[in-house]
């Protein structure tokens, strides 16, 4: 995930991309030197086959598009009585089920409005969001499993979040 919404970030909002880049280098570090332990680990093992669904189901892509509807009319709406902080609240909050609609809701904004390095930050609330969301749900749903799943996600966030600490320093 944390890959794919930088390379978004770099598409849609690349004014960004240098912020959110320094608070997501250390937890795509982290995540890519865990699953790189992991595959080590898992070497030689079976994996259970993957179900994969129909690529060109449209329900998800609709879906989408009505969430960046809705999220860009509240976003204006937060950005304006509440400033950078009230669309961090709003893509915090959006994050949690969806960080790619985040990203399209940012990039949607005038970019006058939110100065660049308030964006990459902005851009990491709703990431850091949805990654304790899967956390939390690794740990509520994955049985005696769970807490070991979520250990690699608390990893990155924790590595994020130094950044973002980092990056309030500078």
């Amino acid at each position: 995930m944390f890959v794919r919404v930088q390379l978004l970030t770099l598409i849609l909002v690349p004014r960004a991309l240098p912020t959110l880049a320094l608070t997501m280098a250390p937890a795509t570090l982290v995540s890519a030197v865990l699953a790189f332990l992991m595959w080590r680990r898992q070497r030689g093992e079976k994996a259970p086959p993957v179900k994969l669904g129909n690529p060109f189901d449209f329900a998800p892509a609709l879906l989408l598009a009505a969430s960046v509807g809705v999220l860009s009319l509240i976003a204006r709406w937060a950005l304006d009585q509440f400033g950078d902080r009230g669309i961090a609240v709003v893509l915090g909050l959006t994050g949690m089920m969806d960080v790619d609609a985040s990203v399209i809701t940012l990039a949607n904004l005038p970019g006058h409005m939110v100065a660049s390095a308030a964006a990459g930050v902005i851009l990491a609330v709703p990431v850091l969001a949805n990654t304790a969301i899967k956390g939390g749900i690794a740990i509520l749903f994955g049985g005696r499993h769970g807490l070991a799943a979520s250990l690699p996600l608390f990893a990155a966030m924790g590595a994020s979040l130094a950044g973002l600490a980092a990056w309030q320093l500078l």
